[in-house]
């Protein structure tokens, strides 16, 4: 990654030491191992894991938390509760997903939400996000067909 962009994000993130400077989204059709990103992570960054519907989730999760924490990296499990609750990580929710009440009351780690436009956007700060993605800036495989939002948009 060039220094110029890492250099940027983390003057983004002066005086909110406890947000993520850079997030690492796991992705089981196209992204590879998460173990192996998650280890060349430097510390103050963050992994969303995505694995949704993956056999041997939890323990992905499990191994992924314990690499995480030696690293100094933050571990958020997309939209499973009960898991990010058991590991004690953060929640990542999809665009439109409102945060269990469960999550509201028992919650400890950072929220995060993707939005897609200003109705996510809006959405996530109702719910008290601490994060929100904006995305997809430009065309991606991740989201075929989805209309990119372009850099001049936000």
């Amino acid at each position: 990654m060039a220094q110029g962009l890492i250099g940027a994000a983390r003057r983004l993130r002066r005086g909110r030491r406890h947000l993520p400077w850079l997030v690492f989204m796991t992705d089981p059709a196209r992204g590879g191992d998460p173990l192996a990103g998650a280890a060349r992570l430097p510390r103050g960054t963050a992994v969303i894991l995505r694995h949704d519907g993956v056999p041997g989730r939890a323990l992905l999760a499990l191994r992924l938390g314990r690499l995480c924490r030696a690293r100094g990296v933050s571990l958020i499990v997309a939209r499973d509760v009960a898991l990010a609750l058991r590991l004690r990580t953060g929640l990542h929710l999809a665009d439109g997903m409102a945060p269990p009440l469960r999550w509201r009351l028992h919650g400890r780690g950072p929220l995060t939400v993707a939005a897609h436009g200003r109705a996510g956007l809006a959405r996530a700060r109702r719910f008290g996000a601490h994060l929100v993605l904006l995305s997809p800036l430009f065309p991606t495989a991740s989201h075929p067909g989805a209309p990119a939002l372009g850099t001049v948009r936000f």
